[in-house]
């Protein structure tokens, strides 16, 4: 027999022994394979997605299995892939190469603005990203950048891997955060920062900016909005924190995959970005009286959320994602705090309130500053006040006549609805209630997800504290204690009514053809 002859049966006989070996044989192993714990079928959306995953290629670069090798799992944050998980995947989409991470455990870790930022131009979020971006896929409407319906299905489908994998995902990542302790310091160096600033300009910078000022094409796409860094003065502790752990809630994702050395180098060059902003020429002067002022409305209206002290610890805080701000490691400006007041977060329960006087907004914003620095900093700037400082009011007429004490609310004899009177209403209820409560009244508004016991729903005729207008003007001034709930006694009496009359309309047909 001729050598070539030898050399054909032999090359037949080896492919076929190991189609046999790696192709049929394992596949009769998998009779009876019944789908994980968890398994979702894909929405036709999220089906749509993948066929977009597919058409544009984006397997070549992003591989969707976790392969059972060294630190693999704790790599890709979940589980090593199971055969169980492909049954349905015609064809699978395992991959081979790398260039971009691997998608097995997609789900959950990004938010889904994060994606579209990433998609509409991988750049704005992932400076070293190699992604071609894909404008084509949104349109621009009333100046913001809209995702058409191919960007909601490819974020969808993205959002669907691994999903059945998610509550093993999210007890690595409580283990993770429960374990968390902030590395040891090293000495701040310029070599340091240098570092710190390379790694800024690499891993920060599409959002935050090359400068810090968070003026960058993400910015215009995420919700909440990336921070403005030189207007906030941070620990360098809570931007090691922030970098090892992320914001939950909002686009800002971990970086554990660098060294204790690297992460402080960040957090060194984030805490020599602040710029302390000057003060408007409009701004009040900070009096010990103004201080008082503002400690009385941060009482009323702050503490809540967070905290007596300003460490984000208020009763409401626990449930809200992204959870209110910790002063005492944020160490905001005077005039950014000012800002947040009047304009608030999108995207966070943190309202808007440009309702309030100028002058309380000041004082907040002072007595806010005089937080971040600790009691000892408060201490020397409060003088005595009394159990509570004044409201603001009025003049006395005549320079000898003494101010007259303030009387306890009256929640009784409230004006007539009118049709005048809703309005002002449905206008304070859009710049105080509707965050929490929802636009329809429901208690979904953005907010109000993340919040235990949750909002009120207003258009349930049993009211929990009475729906009588008086009970309702009560609960609107004194608030409800346990709750997320403020007292709003600062605002007018007038105000509070038009709430009274608007909240009770979305119950109350008669009230609603005043409105119309």
């Amino acid at each position: 027999m001729r050598a070539s002859t030898v050399f054909l049966i032999s090359g037949i006989g080896f492919f076929l022994l190991s189609f046999l070996g790696m192709g049929l044989a394992p596949w009769t192993s998998l009779k009876g394979l019944q789908p994980p714990p968890g398994y979702q079928v894909r929405t036709d959306l999220e089906e749509y997605g993948r066929q977009i995953f597919i058409r544009e290629g984006c397997w070549h670069c992003h591989t969707q299995f976790v392969r059972p090798v060294v630190n693999e799992a704790l790599y890709y944050e979940g589980p090593v892939s199971t055969a169980a998980e492909y049954l349905y995947e015609i064809p699978q989409l395992f991959g081979t190469r790398r260039v971009g991470p691997d998608l097995a455990r997609e789900a959950g870790k990004k938010t889904d603005d994060w994606h579209y930022a990433h998609l509409y131009n991988p750049r704005s979020v992932v400076p070293w990203s190699v992604m071609p971006a894909y404008p084509w896929y949104f349109e621009e409407k009333d100046g913001k950048i809209v995702p058409k319906r191919e960007a909601q299905a490819l974020v969808a489908y993205l959002q669907s891997l691994g999903r059945d994998k998610l509550p093993v995902m999210r007890a690595m990542d409580s283990t993770y955060r429960a374990t968390f302790s902030v590395g040891p310091r090293p000495p701040r160096t310029q070599d340091l920062l240098e570092r710190g600033r390379e790694l800024f300009l690499r891993e920060c910078s599409g959002c935050h900016g090359p400068d810090g000022r968070a003026r960058s094409l993400a910015a215009r796409m995420l919700t909440p909005p990336p921070a403005d860094l030189t207007v906030i003065h941070p620990t360098p502790e809570y931007v090691y924190e922030v970098t090892y752990l992320g914001i939950p809630g909002s686009a800002m994702p971990h970086f554990r995959r660098y060294t204790n050395e690297d992460v402080w180098a960040i957090a060194y060059y984030v805490e020599s970005l602040y710029r302390e902003p000057p003060l408007p020429p409009a701004a009040p002067e900070k009096t010990p009286e103004l201080l008082a002022r503002g400690q009385t409305l941060y009482g009323q209206m702050c503490s809540s959320c967070h905290g007596e002290q300003g460490f984000g610890d208020g009763p409401a805080a626990a449930p809200l994602k992204p959870a209110p701000a910790n002063f005492r490691k944020l160490r905001p400006s005077v005039v950014h705090t000012f800002d947040v007041l009047t304009r608030g977060v999108p995207g966070t329960a943190m309202a808007a309130y440009a309702h309030l006087p100028e002058e309380d907004r000041w004082a907040l914003a002072y007595y806010v500053e005089e937080l971040s620095r600790g009691a000892e900093s408060l201490t020397a700037s409060l003088t005595p006040a009394g159990p509570e400082a004044p409201p603001s009011r009025p003049a006395p007429e005549s320079p000898g006549q003494p101010e007259p004490s303030p009387k306890p609310e009256a929640a009784s004899a409230g004006p007539e609805p009118t049709p005048e009177l809703l309005a002002r209403g449905k206008s304070v209820y859009a710049q105080v209630c509707l965050a929490c409560h929802g636009a329809a009244g429901d208690g979904k508004g953005p907010a109000g997800a993340a919040l235990n016991p949750p909002p009120a729903d207003f258009t349930d005729t049993e009211w929990k504290h009475g729906g009588a207008p008086e009970a309702i003007f009560r609960v609107i001034t004194d608030g409800v204690p346990g709750t997320a709930m403020a007292p709003f006694g600062h605002l007018p009496e007038e105000d509070r009514w038009a709430l009274v009359y608007y909240v009770k309309s979305f119950s109350d047909p008669e009230l609603r053809k005043l409105l119309k």
